[in-house]
């Protein structure tokens, strides 16, 4: 997962372009970055077991049932390309 040093409004590590460029050559490829809440992300390799839609079920699911309303940060995932160097939404 991404977070800070305290895990505490962790999710901004999402901006920090040289840290997902170390995620993407430690999972060896594309990944797709689940905003768990606005304290960290989950990072799961696009060519995992587990597809888009559901770890999209998943997140939504985590959302709804276990994440306070205030410390929702999104409803979809991100996708980090390696090619591009960017964020997108798959």
């Amino acid at each position: 997962f991404m977070t800070n040093e305290a895990s505490y409004y962790g999710a901004s590590m999402i901006l920090d372009k040289k840290n997902l460029e170390q995620i993407a050559r430690l999972l060896d490829g594309d990944f797709y970055l689940i905003p768990s809440s606005i304290h960290e992300m989950l990072c799961v390799p696009v060519n995992s077991d587990l597809d888009k839609d559901f770890l999209e079920y998943l997140l939504e699911d985590v959302n709804k049932t276990k994440v306070l309303p205030e410390e929702i940060l999104e409803w979809h995932l991100y996708r980090y390309h390696v090619d591009k160097k960017e964020l997108t939404y798959p």
